[in-house]
């Protein structure tokens, strides 16, 4: 029947064949199912990038005078991008987009400055001095707004809380001042034995960091009181 209905043998018959070779496809061409079957076989490069890091210093800054002591906090760096830099009784600002250079203030006598801190908007500079006062400056002005008294040393460390500024002394005594009010100071704390040469708010402010010769502690936000006892301490 199969020879009569003039069907060809199905086990010698090929469903399609081809006359000639087919056509290589040209270099250019991508091939999308070939990129999907080969993704995992082929994974992408994985060179690894580095980074420069300098050897030298972009900029030099003469500071003639400045005080050699491990416990001071002698430069600042403000939002502003202007660095705060005491030497000896006298306070510099530097203008690192300009490189202007301008003479912020003089302290009388034997008196010099031993902290520098900018409030977090840049536009006011706390000044810790040898005498136990914190000067709170005007640095647009160029004017002083106040004196705080309140340390027997002197005040060697300086963080800012919003409005509260809080101060740390030689003699291990941290002071909270709102710089707000007339009486400014809002708690006082002995944490320290020896001289707090640190001070750190955390981000949210609840938490105050300050840091002696031996031992780091860290308190809560200050209330209207002297008890604020630290809520860990780390001795070494």
């Amino acid at each position: 029947m199969q020879e009569n209905l003039s069907i060809p043998d199905q086990s010698t018959t090929r469903i399609l064949s081809y006359n000639n070779k087919p056509v290589s496809a040209p270099d250019e061409h991508a091939n999308n199912l070939k990129v999907l079957y080969s993704a995992f076989k082929h994974p992408a490069s994985t060179r690894k990038t580095s980074r420069h890091i300098p050897q030298a210093a972009e900029r030099i800054l003469d500071a003639p005078e400045i005080l050699n002591d491990y416990y001071l906090n002698l430069v600042d760096w403000s939002r502003n991008n202007h660095l705060a830099v005491s030497l000896g009784n006298r306070i510099y600002l530097w203008n690192a987009v300009s490189g202007v250079i301008t003479p912020l203030l003089e302290l009388e006598g034997d008196d010099y400055v031993c902290s520098v801190r900018w409030i977090s908007e840049g536009n006011f500079l706390g000044v810790g001095t040898s005498s136990g006062e914190v000067q709170l400056w005007d640095v647009e002005a160029s004017k002083r707004l106040r004196v705080m008294a309140g340390h027997e040393s002197r005040v060697s460390s300086l963080a800012w809380n919003e409005h509260i500024l809080s101060s740390g002394a030689r003699n291990g005594w941290i002071m909270h001042s709102d710089v707000r009010v007339a009486d400014h100071a809002v708690s006082t704390s002995k944490t320290h034995a020896q001289e707090v040469c640190g001070l750190s708010w955390s981000p949210d402010g609840r938490y105050l960091a300050s840091v002696a010769t031996t031992t780091c502690s860290a308190c809560g936000r200050p209330r209207p009181t002297n008890d604020t006892r630290p809520a860990l301490r780390i001795s070494g």
